[in-house]
């Protein structure tokens, strides 16, 4: 796709949102949440703690998951690069010919690769992404934990809207991995400590 389709895209993207969110806005009534009355702010932390597991079971899960069925193509790739790297080196005595096709053949083995490794995150993202948020329509979710959805001025439509939007938003954040997790932990760490002091 072109820069100017992909643009383009990314425009009616913007539009389609803009709108979504103005008929939300306009057509439905919502009342602002509130916290849950006993949230305390402590328990963010150890509920991040249980997310970055959940996180990472699901990262471990899925690298098994993919070097099952991804690994001994990868592995076959790296041979490829390392032997025609050592048969490089050796031949630079040689015909120049004869190196050059060689270092053809290295750089499409190393494209290749990268080709494949995209391919493999790409693959990766998408199963964590479905699995995140399938872990999360079965009730691990980040901001349920936070908003008091059973208040009585919450509409059955904000509730599923909010449900709907905290499914999506935990299953992205954990097929995100623990990693971007703990990241968040320790900015959130960071703030404790200095408010404390």
């Amino acid at each position: 796709m072109n820069n100017g389709l992909k643009n383009t895209a990314k425009i009616i993207a913007i539009l389609c949102i803009s709108a979504l969110i103005y008929f939300i806005n306009q057509k439905l009534v919502l009342v602002p949440l509130t916290v849950k009355p006993d949230f305390n702010v402590s328990d963010l932390f150890n509920y991040l703690g249980f997310l970055i597991f959940v996180s990472l079971v699901l990262e471990k899960s899925l690298d098994v998951f993919l070097t099952i069925f991804l690994a001994e193509n990868a592995d076959l790739e790296k041979q490829e690069i390392r032997r025609l790297k050592s048969k490089s080196e050796k031949s630079t005595n040689t015909d120049q010919s004869e190196y050059q096709q060689i270092m053809l053949e290295l750089d499409k083995a190393v494209k290749t690769r990268i080709a494949s490794r995209s391919k493999t995150r790409k693959i990766a993202l998408y199963s964590g992404l479905a699995f995140g948020i399938i872990i999360s329509a079965l009730g691990v979710r980040a901001l349920d934990q936070i908003f008091d959805l059973q208040a009585d001025s919450v509409t059955t439509i904000q509730h599923d809207l909010f449900a709907t939007i905290d499914i999506l938003a935990t299953g992205m954040l954990l097929a995100g991995g623990s990693e971007g997790l703990h990241k968040l932990t320790e900015l959130y760490r960071t703030f404790m400590d200095k408010s404390n002091r």
